[in-house]
């Protein structure tokens, strides 16, 4: 029995050993045509952050990796956002032009956070490729981030989810004294159709990995790729 999903929003402070993510991509900023200097998406910026919810379950400010506070301009509210004092891992869009703190939230999209399981959690779970785009460390090393290609697409079928999980396969240590997690991404497709390519975000709490190196395994189109990045 595969581990049971859950839904797209994550909290930064709940983790979860799989998440299901819609067969939609998730909502970003786009321009077909792009001109410089002041047009309207010319101080676009996108970070990952982590946004903590008031009483009213609205976001006021946000912290980036890069260790900026950002308040925006108006309070931000989205279905996903269900919990009040409670902390989102999420993917912000915005822009600001005068005062250097004071943001415009273009788009805020959830980020799920990923526990690693033990294999025996994982062991009945499918490892359906994918297409991996990359693997970072975040600027205040507390997210390893993996940016994901999905084939996916429309059925008309609302159960029709990809599910993804990473496992724990075990820790080693290298030649240097270093200590590697080996980690592998498990992907199952859970019938979406494969008509077009959507990309999505998890994030590992590094703190959850306790290792020097995480070195993470992924299933992809054209066999598996292993990146080798720094945990702490």
């Amino acid at each position: 029995m595969k581990p049971s999903p859950t839904h797209l929003i994550t909290q930064a402070r709940t983790l979860y050993a799989a998440v299901t993510l819609a067969a939609a991509a998730l909502a970003g900023c786009t321009a077909d045509s792009y001109e410089s200097g002041d047009g309207d998406l010319s101080w676009l910026n996108a970070e990952f952050v982590e946004a903590r919810t008031i009483s009213d379950r609205t976001v006021r400010e946000v912290s980036t990796d890069n260790g900026e506070t950002l308040r925006l301009q108006a309070p931000f509210s989205a279905d996903w956002l269900q919990k009040p004092d409670t902390v989102y891992r999420a993917l912000l869009y915005y822009d600001r032009h005068d005062i250097a703190s004071l943001c415009n939230a273009r788009a805020m999209n959830p980020v799920p956070v990923l526990r690693p399981m033990a294999a025996d959690e994982a062991k009945d779970m499918p490892d359906d490729p994918v297409a991996l785009e990359s693997v970072w460390l975040s600027a205040n090393a507390r997210y390893v981030n993996i940016s994901l290609l999905l084939l996916s697409g429309s059925s008309g079928d609302d159960t029709a989810l990809h599910t993804i999980g990473i496992v724990h396969e075990g820790t080693v240590t290298d030649d240097e004294g270093r200590t590697h997690a080996l980690l592998s991404l498990r992907h199952d497709q859970g019938n979406v159709p494969q008509y077009y390519t959507t990309q999505h975000f998890v994030s590992i709490p590094t703190a959850l990995i306790n290792a020097d190196m995480a070195d993470i395994s992924v299933n992809t189109y054209d066999g598996v790729v292993t990146k080798c990045v720094q945990a702490r």
